[in-house]
Parts: structure tokens; C-alpha cells; sequence
């Protein structure tokens, strides 16, 4: 699932929407991007929580486990890592040119020799 998409459900679940394809063709463009905006500046939802706990536990292991001379900890120490970076596919970078045409509103008609 490439980030964006895991965006679109996550903002989904943030609005109380069940489905991300419903929300996204009712959503306008501009509105998306700045929700993508906020959630850069402001997360929320799980990613928030994590963080907290990131935040608590990055103090714990400063006060009591952190040895003389070794820089502190960070919350990101703590915090789980979902994504792992890819090299994008064609595939990929065409699946995201086909999203933002859909965010945009418009058509696509694969016409494209179908491989068997």
C-alpha cells in the first residue's frame, strides 16, 4: 500500500468515513492537500499516540538508562517504523499519476495492449 493510499484511510477513518474512494470523489483536490498539510504539521490519530508514548518513554530512558556522555534519546527512538522506503516502480509512479488524475476528477481509459 503506498503512502498515500495509507493517507486516504487513515484520513477516512480521522472523518468517520468507511470508505477512503467515496470520500476522495467528494473531496475536493485543494482540500485533500491541505489535510495532508495539517496531518504533516498536526498528526493525528494513531501516529499522534505513538509519538506520546515516544515522547514518555524518550523521558524514562533519559533519566534513568542514558550512561554519562551519550546523547539523549529522541521519541523517534521509541516510535514504531511502518513505512519502508522503495525504489518506485514504473507501475507505482503510474498508479500515482492515475490517483491524482481521479483527485482531479477526470477519466482514464486504459488502452493499453492487455498481456496474457
Amino acid at each position: 500500500m503506498t503512502p498515500a493510499r495509507r493517507f486516504a484511510y487513515r484520513l477516512a477513518l480521522a472523518l468517520g468515513k468507511p470508505n477512503p474512494d467515496g470520500m476522495l470523489a467528494r473531496m475536493p483536490y485543494r482540500i485533500y492537500r491541505e489535510w495532508q498539510t495539517y496531518a504533516a504539521i498536526e498528526p493525528f490519530g494513531d501516529e499522534r499516540a505513538d509519538l506520546r508514548a515516544g515522547i514518555v518513554a524518550c523521558t524514562i530512558a533519559n533519566c534513568l538508562a542514558r550512561k554519562k556522555g551519550k546523547p539523549a534519546f529522541k521519541p523517534a527512538d521509541f516510535m514504531p517504523l511502518f513505512e519502508v522506503k522503495q525504489d518506485k516502480t514504473p507501475d507505482d509512479l503510474f498508479k500515482q499519476v492515475q490517483m491524482i488524475n481521479y483527485l482531479f476528477g477526470g477519466t482514464f481509459i486504459d488502452e493499453r495492449e492487455k498481456v496474457q
